[in-house]
């Protein structure tokens, strides 16, 4: 029941949206006419087997290559022309700050062997007093 009001309600949006584009667009509304009449006779010849991409695009290129004048569908396009207004430099090389990367590598140290350091204490104070632990035991 509930499908059958789903599909009755939206063919009702559907034929709306149909005459709301025609009192939108009146110029247009024969033309749109022609447009649907023609879709419905060609629904008609309609095969499944038509919508092969590799087919549409072979068939495409084939009209192409056996038109009388090949070099019309054939739009190659060019590529600019390089100019060089002087010599060709290279990148400068990437210079590496050893100081830096020292730094880095002894700050990562100290941060671990302080974490370290604290989970030790963590233990000791656990393995004192087990009981006065709150949360998880250390590991």
């Amino acid at each position: 029941m509930r499908f059958l009001m789903l599909m009755v309600a939206a063919a009702a949006i559907g034929a709306l949206s149909v005459l709301g584009m025609q009192n939108m667009l009146p110029r247009q509304s024969a033309s749109m006419v022609a447009a649907v009449r023609a879709l419905g006779a060609d629904a008609a010849e309609f095969r499944l087997s038509s919508l092969n991409p590799i087919r549409s695009i072979y068939d495409d290129v084939k009209t192409k290559i056996t038109s009388p004048n090949p070099i019309a569908g054939l739009n190659f396009p060019s590529a600019p022309a390089i100019a060089f207004n002087g010599p060709i430099k290279l990148p400068q090389p990437v210079v590496i700050d050893q100081a830096a990367i020292n730094r880095a590598i002894a700050a990562g140290i100290n941060s671990q062997i302080n974490q370290n350091y604290q989970r030790t204490q963590a233990i000791i104070q656990y393995g004192r007093n087990p009981m006065g632990w709150h949360g998880p035991p250390p590991h």
